[in-house]
């Protein structure tokens, strides 16, 4: 993680050591930190460093200027060939690479990285496409701090005042407003952005990175998309393990995962083992699901562990760990409660797990639906729109747990699709009368505090309309902004808490991008979907595996984990009535009602998981945010 701060007027520097404390929270000694000038620079190399850094110096520039950057430059050696920098420094090739191309820079740049360039007259600060370590930045005071974490910036001074607007949308289930920091005053650099600060503390944002303008991909046969993709992947899991001792790897039954795992067994040494790392529903959990759905991969993975002996599966069933485990970590680490924070109580078992096998990096998948293993939702409406009626007939019968009737699905996944919004949205209120929006359904906000929330989702695109896109190119930019929805900072939350590293795997730029390019046949064909990542898994899974279609479910014991902690939650509720803090954020009337009727048994359908199994968590999870920003410990 790395932090900069600039005080623009010239005056001694007053808190460089709570800065570089604050970054090393958690790694159990402060972060490195170096004096010059007006700047003071810091960096925490690793989430445990294992040696002192007082010796640190960050890397200047030929300019002067001070370079940081966070993560790693994947085509280093493309770029240090190309300026005739032999055996450069990454730093070096990167600095050269913004001296050659300015704001383009970063388009050139392939890897996944943040970045701070501190000049005498400006800042500039980048994160690379599809993943990047996140960064945040205020000016205030006459001084500007850019920081992995927010809570670097507050060490510096800024107010700990949350933004209210940030904590409505997110009880909205908006989290697309990319550039909005947990606390006033507080931006974030978004994916693909370029942010020049200048020092009167404005500041000016440029995206030099657009997911809707990316290169078409056409190869002569079907099997030269295959020998791409695998040739991709293995590379991608080349550079994700790279300095890693001992990495383990974050397994499901599924697709991407395991294909993930397999090219990592091809990339260690032929002698190391992998350890995997598995969530299951607790024991209790009764398996209902409807059909397409599986909620515990146990038996798949054991299955593909035994196809590749040097594979050391690991289960956790997070007994004992509720959505809230740890949350005052989370607040440390993050600065932040994004709604989806509350999905997240399956992975501690994981990174436990992980930690306790000694691994220093975990490999995980998290990006594979949406790439190598995408089953290409936008087919429905490009066949109708193309005429593909036969691809459309095929693509409809042969969807998994959709016990519709064809003209219904038909009607519904691709001629209401091509109609306008708001056709779209009239035919859905019809056919759901008074159910409302999907982000209501999900929301404890009040009445008139969602009006207002319901506006700027609308026009930020967050509105969650329960369909799939209309095209690939839709699909791409819809993966490409809720990927930038807070991902990366939980991802390092996760980094600081446990002590290693992880790697989402297929969010690999080259990768990615060929994902993005080659045509949906490719994806799903005569009506068997995900039919790229079917292909790479020949020979590669166990056949009942590779041919499975079912979809792994999580959260799936929702209900056995929530139920026993009822009376807890009726006491936060008759606290959180009393706060003024959280008037007009969540509605305790409606929090009361859900827990006075709640339900006996668990349930899939979106009408009770909705308000029960999803907003009530997140509307308490929002509560102790707030509280443990005021430093009040109410329940």
């Amino acid at each position: 993680m790395i932090a900069v701060w600039r005080d623009w007027s010239g005056s001694p520097i007053r808190c460089s050591a709570r800065i570089a404390s604050s970054l090393g929270l958690f790694a159990g000694q402060p972060a490195a930190y170096h004096l010059a000038g007006r700047t003071c620079s810091s960096q925490l190399a690793s989430p445990r460093p294992n040696r002192s850094a007082a010796h640190w110096r960050p890397f200047t520039t030929a300019s002067g200027d001070t370079l940081l950057l966070n993560g790693r430059i994947d085509n280093a050696p493309e770029l240090a060939s190309r300026f005739g920098l032999t055996g450069a420094d990454p730093l070096a090739i990167y600095a050269r690479a913004i001296e050659q191309w300015g704001l383009e820079a970063d388009r050139f740049v392939i890897g996944n990285y943040c970045s701070v360039l501190a000049g005498e007259t400006a800042i500039r600060i980048a994160r690379s496409p599809w993943d990047a370590p996140p960064l945040c930045f205020a000016s205030f005071d006459g001084q500007t701090v850019v920081s992995s974490v927010p809570r670097a910036i507050l060490a510096a001074g800024l107010p700990d005042r949350p933004d209210r607007i940030k904590l409505a949308d997110n009880l909205f289930f908006n989290l697309l407003d990319r550039t909005r920091g947990w606390y006033e005053g507080m931006g974030r650099v978004a994916g693909g952005t370029v942010v020049t600060i200048e020092p009167d503390g404005g500041s000016q944002a440029h995206d030099y990175y657009d997911p809707r303008n990316l290169p078409k991909v056409r190869f002569r046969s079907d099997d030269d998309y295959v020998e791409a993709a695998r040739s991709l992947l293995d590379e991608a899991t080349r550079r994700a393990l790279e300095g890693a001792a001992r990495p383990g790897m974050m397994l499901s039954g599924g697709l991407d995962s395991p294909l993930v795992a397999s090219a990592a067994l091809n990339c260690i040494d032929p002698g190391k083992r992998l350890p995997s790392f598995t969530f299951a529903p607790l024991e209790s959990w009764q398996d209902a699901l409807p059909e397409g759905l599986m909620g515990d991969e146990q038996p798949l993975v054991n299955a593909f562990a035994a196809m590749h002996p040097r594979i050391d599966p690991h289960f956790t069933r997070n007994e004992g760990i509720g959505f809230d485990h740890r949350l005052a970590d989370f607040f440390a680490a993050m600065g932040g409660a994004p709604n989806h924070l509350c999905n997240f109580y399956v992975y501690h078992g994981v990174w436990q797990g992980a930690r306790d096998a000694g691994c220093d990096v975990l490999l995980t998948a998290d990006f594979g639906n949406q790439t190598f293993s995408g089953g290409a939702d936008w087919c429905f409406a490009e066949y109708l729109r193309t005429f593909r009626l036969r691809q459309l007939w095929l693509a409809a019968r042969h969807r998994p747990g959709d016990p519709r009737p064809m003209w219904q699905k038909i009607a519904a996944l691709s001629v209401l699709r091509l109609l306008p919004l708001a056709i779209r949205r009239a035919v859905r209120a019809r056919r759901h009368p008074g159910q409302g929006s999907l982000n209501a359904l999900l929301s404890l906000l009040p009445d008139s505090t969602a009006a207002q929330a319901e506006d700027r989702a609308d026009s930020q695109g967050a509105r969650l309309e329960n369909e799939y896109p209309a095209s690939h190119e839709d699909a791409v930019a819809f993966d490409y902004a809720w990927h930038d929805c807070e991902a990366a900072e939980v991802r390092q939350a996760f980094e600081q808490i446990y002590g290693l590293r992880a790697a989402d795997v297929p969010t690999y730029r080259p990768l990615v991008e060929f994902c993005a390019g080659i045509p949906t046949d490719q994806y799903i064909r005569d009506g068997s979907a995900r039919w790229l990542a079917r292909r790479m898994a020949s020979g590669r899974l166990p056949e009942a595996q590779r041919l499975n279609t079912r979809y792994g479910r999580h959260n799936v014991d929702w209900h056995e984990r929530l139920t026993p902690r009822l009376d807890e939650f009726r006491l936060a509720a008759r606290s959180i009535a009393e706060d003024p803090d959280l008037a007009g954020l969540i509605d305790t009337d409606k929090l009361d009602a859900l827990l006075q009727s709640w339900p006996d048994t668990t349930s899939t359908d979106i009408a009770v998981l909705g308000p029960y199994g999803a907003a009530m968590p997140r509307a308490l999870l929002t509560a102790r945010f707030v509280r443990y920003v005021s430093g009040r410990n109410a329940p």
